[in-house]
């Protein structure tokens, strides 16, 4: 099943049309197993075989030719918040009781909703929630790094992949009691809009899948909660989030080696880059200025340039 999400609409997809015909499965393959800007192997895999490589952090491709179209292939690709399947996207729950829950979206019933929060399975009852947020997929759109060629060949070889993998009962998850979820006070942060910590508070949904729910970093992604980067130079993380980052990187004296690049993120808009820039500055523990979208669009000349290194950003103390 999936849940239909952020649409990017007929528009985003329009221009990749071409990549619904011919293709080269071959070298579809070969990209998913290499492509440096996708790093697909980093949260999929595509066999049955517990032992074969890739991730977990996303769903398992084996199969995927019979969830859906080409069409629906394609917009998985370039649009990964059109189509999230379920079990993989992020939600947050606020709930009647004034308590927020992050987590990933198992199952939406009409009397309850299951999710999981850092490997418990959790089951809230609709009473109890006031509201949730649309599902949002830690894939990236992957229409900012590659070619139309690149796209077609791998529809191409998606679209073979018809075998699904054996499914192991998941256990059942627990009735959440909320009275055991305290509150949230909410920040009040000097001279930033409401909005824009709000929309950025959205947005940072896309990073938990690296840098955790805290932002206290994950094995993968170093973290951002009281980084000196974060409370640096904004100029660096807009060229990060532009650019991409590869290499090692040493944050508040601890020296992190990343196992795969961060790629771009360019494919979001100048205010969407502006806003969870300035929420992450402004929380986990930071404290830094307001990063505005003229910021960013002063630095989009950025795009496409290769991948930054510490060595290329701005030292920070």
């Amino acid at each position: 099943a999936t849940q239909k999400a952020i649409a990017g609409g007929a528009d985003k997809l329009a221009k990749w049309m071409p990549a619904l015909e011919g293709g080269d499965a071959k070298s579809g393959f070969a990209l998913f197993q290499a492509l440096p800007a996708g790093q697909c192997l980093r949260c999929h895999r595509a066999s049955d075989d517990s032992h074969a490589a890739g991730g977990e952090a996303g769903p398992n491709l084996a199969g995927v030719a019979k969830r859906g179209d080409r069409r629906y292939l394609l917009e998985s690709v370039v649009n990964s918040n059109a189509v999230v399947v379920s079990g993989y996207g992020t939600v947050n729950l606020e709930l009647a009781n004034g308590g927020a829950l992050v987590g990933t979206l198992i199952k939406e019933e009409k009397e309850h909703v299951d999710v999981d929060v850092a490997g418990n399975r959790w089951r809230v009852a609709r009473k109890d929630i006031k509201s949730m947020s649309t599902p949002v997929s830690g894939m990236p759109a992957l229409d900012a790094v590659l070619t139309l060629n690149e796209v077609r060949d791998i529809v191409a070889w998606l679209a073979t992949l018809d075998k699904a993998p054996k499914k192991a009962k998941a256990p059942e998850p627990k009735l959440l009691d909320i009275s055991t979820i305290k509150p949230v006070v909410a920040a009040t942060v000097a001279n930033v809009d409401p909005a824009v910590m709000a929309a950025g508070k959205q947005g940072f949904m896309l990073c938990m899948a690296c840098h955790g729910p805290n932002a206290e970093g994950t094995v993968i992604a170093p973290p951002l909660a009281k980084s000196n980067w974060v409370n640096g130079p904004a100029e660096n993380l807009i060229r990060i989030q532009l650019r991409g980052l590869n290499g090692p990187l040493t944050v508040s004296g601890k020296a992190y080696t990343l196992p795969v690049p961060m790629p771009p993120q360019a494919q979001q808009t100048d205010e969407q880059i502006a806003a969870v820039l300035t929420y992450v500055r402004n929380s986990f523990g930071n404290s830094a200025p307001a990063v505005t979208p003229e910021q960013v669009k002063a630095l989009r000349g950025e795009v496409g340039k290769p991948m930054l290194t510490e060595a290329d950003l701005v030292p920070a103390k």
